[in-house]
């Protein structure tokens, strides 16, 4: 089904409009295999007939099915005058079923999403919800060696659960699962979040491999082809083919995350210098252990960490997790406990779970995970380091805290500050902005009253870019739709940004996030957790007195030196309590995309680095399996590969033509024949745009192209 008004969603009466790009997909699929007869029996206006007529060399007979006489009506309106040959039923599908003499060789649809009241049984089986019980009916009326294609809820219990195995069984035993492709999760946003697959099914005996892969509609030719000619590359997304006795019983989800975290294991045992085990060969798992045992606690989500049973805080809280203990000699239980909490085994268990925010792990996730364990001495080794991290860790809090309840207690932590009063450990890990700005407010010869505005610029500058981060990071939907409660509001225009018109923007994406429902979060990059520090009120309290400080300087006249000192070391603190807060950045990799070649499905992307108070910038180089616009700048985690294109309009990266150096520019003000954007850095020139592409960006904001 189709609206042309709208990208996608549920509508009144629980109808699903499918997005023309999956029309589009599906269609290039199911003509492939020439079907003379096609039945969609939830049709809707019938939006996937036309397409599928256009790309097959046989004319097929469509036969379409509807409950709702509206809807019928609106679909005979809509093929009237196409030359799709097309039969129209106004009926309940599960009493047409009855009367069909003549099978079909394809049978395709999106029907809607429901949970049946009452339970509906077949062949012995009690179906739960309404689209399952449309596939199972349906697959009766294929005829031998014809298709089924289902867009169906990727994260409902129909691929993930127990109860659905003996269904799911049943559907190898007397068919064939061929297929099944993931779906965004925006594909039917912003009516639904519902995250969504294309399941394929054909009248025939159980094929030796299935295909699994994730759509990108940048590559959907490429995935076809893969599907078509049984073939594979480097990109498991776009395709990977797994044995059918993988998918018997119960010890796996029906998913491409599930079977791509299956695959990733496979591509570690071959790359790691380690043995792999699977965790469950390691440990024992049960409900309850003898006192003395030291049991491990492992969380029922997969982005908490694991934990020994004695830091349980709260008793009650116990049943969040699974207990174990170590079985094994071979492993230390210190080594196991580091390993299991590193970003890289959680972004492995993430694959591993089922369901929509938050994401679930049950027994299935974690049988399949498998422990990389090194020799006993490389084990130690590596919780050596990690103790001594954590010992200077907490070194420095207590020093620190110690300070602040008797500040002349200042020796001790400076004993402690220098050992790590080295410039390049001093910023290494921040994001080059803020680090080189920082150094430039905090450590630079310039006089006092230099230094104060060094550190107003800095201050904007964090309120500029952290706006522009949340704008980049909506969805366009979402954008365009809450502009009103964040953009367009009262006196702030958009051609001149100014201190106080960024923390202002800033303030209310604050307020705006806040607000946003729980699965919008798994439309964007990064964890919500991240977004929760970017949008802390607590960065508005911080930020607003600056914003009149600043304003009192422009305004007020001179200011004395003694204050003005006194300023600074305000503003330092205020600043330190900002990176507190803003901790996050470090874990991630600002870039700026330089190029981009293609080998084998995945893309190896050339990037400057932009970390530390390191320049001129180190040149980056790493695979991915999506592809990235070259010269904009990126937000990106090396170890998940999520990431987060920065708004292009807004802040850009500027090589001077004169002598060769680079620097951020951010937008500040639209002229009559230029945009123009400054750098809160060294660069003393504002950098001119003659193309004024922020003024397009604006007024498709507004609605006013």
């Amino acid at each position: 089904m189709e609206n042309k008004s709208y990208k996608s969603g549920f509508v009144p009466e629980n109808i699903i409009y499918t997005p023309n790009k999956i029309i589009s997909f599906i269609s290039n699929i199911v003509a492939g295999w020439e079907p003379e007869r096609v039945l969609d029996p939830a049709c809707g206006i019938g939006t996937l007939f036309p397409k599928i007529n256009e790309l097959s060399t046989i004319k097929p007979k469509f036969i379409g099915v509807d409950i709702s006489k509206e809807i019928i009506e609106k679909a005979r309106k809509k093929l009237k005058d196409t030359d799709v040959n097309y039969e129209l039923f106004n009926t309940d599908f599960f009493t047409f079923k009855d009367s069909v003499s003549e099978k079909f060789d394809l049978i395709v649809t999106q029907p809607s999403f429901v949970q049946l009241q009452e339970s509906v049984d077949f062949h012995g089986f009690k179906i739960l919800d309404m689209e399952i019980r449309f596939l199972m009916e349906s697959l009766k009326l294929l005829k031998k060696n014809g298709h089924a294609v289902f867009i169906l809820p990727e994260q409902k219990s129909f691929f993930s659960s127990d109860y659905y195995n003996p269904l799911r069984q049943y559907i190898m035993d007397h068919y064939s699962l061929e297929a099944i492709i993931s779906l965004p999760y925006n594909t039917l946003y912003p009516y639904s979040s519902t995250k969504t697959c294309i399941l394929i099914i054909k009248n025939d005996t159980q094929r030796d491999k299935v295909f699994f892969a994730k759509f990108h509609q940048n590559v959907e030719d490429i995935i076809i082809n893969n599907y078509f000619e049984e073939t594979f590359n480097d990109n498991f997304a776009q395709g990977i083919w797994i044995d059918s006795s993988t998918l018997n019983g119960d010890k796996v989800y029906w998913t491409f995350d599930f079977m791509r975290g299956l695959e990733e294991f496979k591509k570690k045992t071959e790359n790691s210098p380690y043995s792999l085990k699977f965790l469950t060969d390691l440990t024992k798992f049960r409900d309850k252990f003898a006192p003395k045992r030291n049991v491990f606690l492992f969380p029922k989500v997969p982005h908490n960490d694991v934990i020994f049973l004695t830091e349980l805080e709260n008793n009650d809280e116990i049943s969040n997790y699974y207990q174990f203990i170590l079985s094994d000699k071979n492993i230390s239980e210190p080594y196991l406990k580091i390993y299991l909490n590193s970003e890289a085994v959680k972004n492995e268990l993430i694959l591993l779970s089922y369901g929509n925010t938050p994401k679930k792990l049950d027994m299935k996730g974690i049988k399949s995970l498998q422990i990389e364990v090194p020799d006993l001495k490389t084990q130690n080794n590596i919780v050596d380091s990690y103790q001594r991290a954590e010992l200077i860790f907490n070194e420095i809090g207590s020093a620190f805290r110690n300070f602040k309840r008797n500040i002349f207690n200042y020796r001790d932590l400076d004993d402690i500050l220098s050992k790590f009063d080295d410039e390049y450990l001093l910023y290494q890990y921040q994001i080059w902005p803020f680090a080189t700005s920082h150094h430039m407010a905090s450590k630079t010869d310039a006089g006092l009253h230099k230094r104060l505005d060094n550190y107003f610029k800095l201050f904007e500058m964090i309120a500029a870019f952290n706006t522009i981060l949340l704008l980049s990071a909506l969805p366009p939907e979402i954008c365009y739709e809450g502009k009103e409660k964040f953009w367009d509001t009262g006196s702030f225009k958009y051609y001149a940004m100014s201190f106080g018109s960024w923390v202002g923007l800033y303030e209310r994406l604050i307020s705006f996030y806040d607000d946003l429902k729980e699965e919008v979060y798994e439309l964007i990059p990064f964890e919500r957790s991240f977004y929760k520090n970017i949008a802390n009120p607590q960065i508005i309290d911080i930020l607003n007195p600056i914003v009149n400080l600043r304003n009192q300087k422009a305004h007020g006249g001179a200011m004395p030196d003694v204050f003005v000192k006194k300023q600074i070391l305000e503003l330092n603190e205020k600043l330190n309590e900002l990176f507190q807060v803003l901790g996050d950045y470090e874990s991630m990799d600002l870039i700026y995309t330089t190029g981009m070649e293609k080998n084998r499905g995945l893309y190896t992307i050339r990037a400057k680095l932009l970390k530390g108070n390191v320049y001129p910038f180190a040149e980056y180089k790493f695979h991915t399996e999506t592809d990235m616009d070259s010269k904009v700048l990126y937000l990106y985690n090396p170890v998940s590969d999520d990431r987060l294109k920065l708004i292009p309009e807004l802040i850009k990266m500027v090589e001077c033509s004169d002598c060769g150096s680079w620097s951020l520019y951010f937008y500040n003000s639209l002229k009559d024949k230029y945009a123009r954007y400054v750098s809160y850095q060294y660069e003393i020139h504002d950098y001119e745009d003659t193309e004024k592409e922020v003024e397009g960006f604006f007024k498709k904001l507004n609605n006013e192209l």
